[in-house]
């Protein structure tokens, strides 16, 4: 009786590792494609590296042009931050989705460029054009300029 319950819980849990082992884009890739500008109640941006101190709401056509690159995201684009790694942001947008808040930010890892989200876990996303859309919206470019 011990044999086959060990037995059991050893097939259990290779069978659970075996989950590990997929591309961790999958979780949140399906989530992103599938987002349609309506189910967005809010998309406020936020820079506080200007003297202001940005924070704004994107606009209609700001906020179909975020749902445009987010679903023309692919697995390629994702890498697991499971780690948390990271520094704190000084610009970056908060999506807001039946109540849920899906943060987007520089990832301040060595990866130039690259963003992180913590939309359904921690997330590196590395994509140029997502990358451009969230400087402009949160004024990034003009602060870069002014400097």
């Amino acid at each position: 009786m011990k044999k086959a319950l060990a037995m059991a819980l050893a097939i259990m849990c290779v069978l659970a590792l075996a989950g590990c082992g997929t591309n961790p884009a999958k979780e949140v890739l399906p989530w992103m494609q599938n987002l349609k500008a309506d189910d967005i109640s809010e998309v406020q941006v936020w820079n506080m590296s200007t003297a202001e101190d940005l924070k704004k709401v994107l606009t209609k056509e700001e906020t179909a042009e975020l749902v445009a690159l987010l679903n023309a995201l692919t697995e390629d684009d994702f890498q697991n931050n499971s780690a948390l790694r990271g520094s704190t942001p000084d610009y970056g947008m908060d999506i807001v989705v039946d109540g849920e808040h899906i943060g987007i930010w520089p990832s301040g890892s060595s990866r130039e460029g690259a963003l992180r989200t913590d939309c359904k876990g921690e997330w590196f996303i590395d994509n140029d054009a997502l990358t451009d859309f969230v400087r402009s919206v949160t004024a990034v470019e003009s602060f870069d300029a002014a400097a």
